[in-house]
């Protein structure tokens, strides 16, 4: 959801770069309405996860970039809401890594370049 409303939003209001997830949010909270306000309003949560999103604007030199991640909210116990962690960038391939001690963390911009190495996984385009 979040990756298909980026490509909407570099090709309309975002004038070839990206938005964060209040620019792609609802109209109500300045956003565009590309998603609900569970995923465009803080505390950016949605089914048991919370979803982070870091952007780099276009440069003279540079096209823009974003890297968008969900994680669990809770990590652990009776109440854990996942067992793995998510991510993806503009090239739309969606990786995960369900090892137990990385679930709390943010995939870094290094772990999702190229062909990752275990624990993390490619799911696909």
């Amino acid at each position: 959801t979040i990756h298909s409303s980026e490509a909407t939003y570099q090709a309309t209001a975002g004038a070839n770069n990206f938005g964060t997830l209040i620019d792609l949010g609802p109209q109500s909270g300045g956003g565009q309405g590309l998603v609900d306000a569970q995923l465009g309003g803080a505390p950016y949560q949605k089914s048991g996860y919370t979803f982070a999103l870091n952007k780099v604007d276009a440069t003279a030199t540079q096209p823009a970039t974003f890297r968008v991640t969900g994680n669990p909210i809770q990590v652990s116990g009776v109440m854990q809401t996942g067992t793995r962690r998510f991510g993806t960038t503009q090239d739309g391939v969606m990786y995960f890594d369900a090892t137990a001690a990385n679930l709390a963390a943010q995939f870094t911009a290094a772990e999702m370049t190229g062909l990752p190495t275990a624990p993390i996984k490619i799911l696909g385009n």
